[in-house]
């Protein structure tokens, strides 16, 4: 499945199933590189990663 990138903050987040929230898994950069599930994290809306950060 094509991975999507989303970006919250200064969090990025790599969604595997965008469709399914269950399956929703994004690693956060700029606090600890830990692997969340989508209920456990605190962003509730995600926008496409900008072109120059």
């Amino acid at each position: 499945m094509k991975k999507r990138t989303y970006y919250c903050g200064r969090c990025f987040h790599f969604l595997i199933d965008p469709n399914v929230l269950d399956r929703e898994v994004g690693r956060c950069y700029g606090q600890k590189q830990r692997t969340v599930s989508a209920k456990q994290k605190a962003c509730k809306n995600y926008r496409p990663k900008p072109l120059n950060p």
